[in-house]
């Protein structure tokens, strides 16, 4: 979809760039071992241990195939994690949850900006639902511009709101991309997740809206605070 004005600054999102989501693999006879890329059989794990999560195969020789790969390499642990988990994220401290009056709000954090924004994003979502719980299936692109980090940490996470409202689904995965331009700052992101499913998703919390309120953003060290509106 062609990128369309958002408004007042010459800020721009695009629409969702839908990807298809991986097939599942056909079910095997217990006669048949299973095989390998290489087509040789594959050994089952020893008692006790636990195998590898097969990374889904959305073709790394393309560029996007790539890009979607790095997004799940990212907020998936395959080598421990049981299948079970494999849309989880990790388990390391990236946000955490601001009580404000009638509001709620999140501090995330991160080695860099462009990861406090990813986790920002993975913030919102977890007020919305358990991102535990939404698996990857779909990726969606925004870009944006803005004179400054303020106005890209508010419109990053609105664009998001907004994707999901519009095209009812759930975000667990993020990436930002960052550059300066003659006049202000770009912003390209990504958000991966899966269609709501009541049957599987429960919401904890409708964010109406992302406030300008308390908006803070540092850059040493990373950390972004935002409330939104409830």
């Amino acid at each position: 979809m062609v990128p369309k004005k958002a408004g007042a600054k010459g800020r721009r999102a695009a629409g969702p760039a839908l990807r298809p989501a991986r097939s599942p693999p056909p079910e095997m006879s217990g006669e048949l071992p299973e095989e390998g890329p290489d087509g040789a059989p594959v050994e089952p794990p020893e008692d006790g241990a636990v195998a590898d999560i097969e990374r889904p195969s959305y073709g790394a020789e393309s560029e996007e195939g790539r890009h979607i790969l790095e997004l799940l390499e990212k907020h998936q642990e395959y080598s421990e994690a049981p299948p079970s988990r494999r849309a989880r994220p990790p388990a390391a401290k990236r946000f955490e949850v601001v009580e404000h009056t009638a509001d709620v709000g999140i501090k995330a954090y991160g080695e860099t900006i462009t990861e406090a924004f990813e986790n920002a994003a993975l913030g919102m979502f977890n007020i919305i639902t358990d991102p535990a719980k939404v698996g990857l299936q779909q990726d969606f692109e925004v870009m944006i511009e803005g004179e400054d980090l303020k106005t890209l940490l508010h419109e990053w996470l609105s664009q998001l709101l907004i994707l999901s409202q519009v095209n009812g689904m759930l975000f667990s995965g993020f990436r930002v991309e960052m550059k300066p331009l003659q006049y202000g700052m770009g912003l390209t992101g990504w958000a991966i997740g899966e269609p709501a499913d009541p049957g599987k998703h429960v919401y904890k919390t409708e964010i109406k809206a992302v406030t300008h309120h308390m908006l803070e953003v540092r850059e040493r060290p990373p950390m972004v605070k935002v409330l939104f509106d409830i």
